[in-house]
């Protein structure tokens, strides 16, 4: 895997679509934005329940996905051996960052839209919601569609081994009393 010189977020990046392919880094972020663009065309037309249903969808996913992660796929790749996990994550974590990012983008830009068109919240004059709780549910789902965005994941700083599961003997055992 190339690896990039730099230490920011950019050079996170290039170093995460160089490890996932950066035709599937492109792919996976610009076809749900692609499609998000499509259905925002047509609600802008007043056809505004393609757009419902990409921020629905998307966002059933992207939360869907940040369950079934730690949920399952955690504790599978927790009890594989060390070589094994290293190399699965190393497959894995790249394409799962593009991908989570283009979803995540795709629910919180939709949701945005979907409620400028449906007039309950201005884009022009964010700071002055039409409805209250949109901007609060507005708010919240870009920070946490942003908080991908500057994960310090990288797939070349993760550790090589795992800490040594041997049991050591308590300090206090009955053969130190004696």
């Amino acid at each position: 895997m190339a690896t990039s010189t730099g230490t920011g977020f950019s050079a996170r990046m290039q170093t995460l679509a160089s490890a996932a392919n950066p035709a599937f880094a492109v792919g996976v972020v610009a076809v749900p934005l692609a499609i998000l663009a499509a259905t925002y065309a047509m609600a802008t037309n007043g056809e505004w329940r393609g757009l419902f249903y990409v921020h629905v969808a998307t966002g059933a996913l992207w939360f869907s996905v940040a369950v079934f992660f730690p949920a399952v796929l955690g504790p599978a790749i927790g009890s594989l051996d060390p070589p094994a996990a290293k190399q699965f994550s190393a497959a894995f974590t790249p394409k799962v960052v593009f991908f989570m990012t283009g979803i995540s983008l795709t629910a919180v830009l939709s949701g945005t839209l979907l409620a400028d068109t449906m007039g309950m919240f201005d884009l022009a004059n964010p700071l002055a919601p039409v409805d209250w709780w949109v901007t609060v549910a507005l708010a919240a789902g870009w920070v946490c569609g942003c908080s991908g965005w500057s994960s310090r994941t990288d797939c070349t700083s993760r550790r090589t081994t795992r800490p040594s599961r041997r049991r050591r003997t308590p300090r206090c055992s009955p053969a130190s009393r004696s």
